[in-house]
């Protein structure tokens, strides 16, 4: 009996450790993924981020929970908190280097450099941190988004073979569109080129018949000026004639 508790105990265990922060729906507290990362922050320009990467299985992650959502209250005015669940973006985490739980970044909006915070999960020390003193720690530059290769490996890693093999089918699938759509986009620039082209060439046309049309008009204006010039001159000669 007491083998077979032992037994439900471990395996009920995972549940009890998978409890991740938990923040309201309507809390200003972002939750970040893979699939909207790039999208929200989008180089952090008008604030400086702080960003939690937790784990599901941490237990010190929950505790941190009510201090980063006092955090948030405090410093809202100079800061955009988000939360991002490691588990679920590896590829996020990787990107920024961080391989324990939790971890607290903070990215400065001026410097577009990332500082990584090393202190303990205490409110004021995390407080004097964001306020004071971050910028005196080593900064990171922003990493870019990793290559196709790389994020396929990350998935692979994430989710194993046999869902890896659909994924590539599917990726190739979608790599063949994005090439056809890329051909499509080509040709019609070359259509789009002809066109100005034709149209450039009938302007010139335009402008030159224009100007004929003007230099014929002068010229004929040249001529009847001429001609009323001779039959004045033809007047006042009869005038003196007489």
């Amino acid at each position: 009996m007491k083998t077979i508790f032992l037994l439900g105990f471990l395996l009920l265990l995972p549940a009890f450790l998978s409890k991740a922060p938990i923040f309201d729906e309507n809390s200003p507290i972002l939750m970040l993924d893979q699939s909207n990362f790039d999208e929200i922050t989008q180089g952090f320009k008008e604030k400086s981020w702080v960003l939690l990467f937790y784990a599901p299985w941490c237990p010190h992650c929950n505790d941190i929970q009510s201090v980063y959502e006092s955090l948030q209250k405090k410093l809202q005015d100079k800061f955009i908190f988000a939360q991002i669940d490691s588990e679920k973006s590896l590829e996020i985490k990787e990107r920024f280097g961080v391989s324990q739980f939790p971890t607290i970044l903070v990215v400065d909006h001026e410097t577009q450099i990332y500082h990584k915070y090393r202190g303990t999960r205490q409110e004021d020390v995390i407080e004097l941190f964001l306020t004071k003193n971050y910028k005196e720690f080593p900064g990171i530059d922003l990493p870019s988004r990793p290559s196709l290769f790389k994020t396929l490996k990350n998935y692979y890693n994430q989710v194993g073979t046999p869902i890896v093999v659909g994924g590539i089918v599917i990726a190739s699938i979608l790599l063949i569109f994005t090439l056809v759509d890329l051909v499509k986009g080509e040709k019609k620039e070359k259509v789009d080129i002809n066109e100005l082209l034709k149209e450039s060439e009938e302007q010139e046309q335009k402008s030159q018949q224009n100007n004929k049309k003007q230099k014929q008009q002068k010229k004929q204006q040249n001529e009847e000026k001429s001609s009323s010039n001779q039959q004045d001159k033809k007047k006042q000669k009869d005038k003196k004639d007489q």
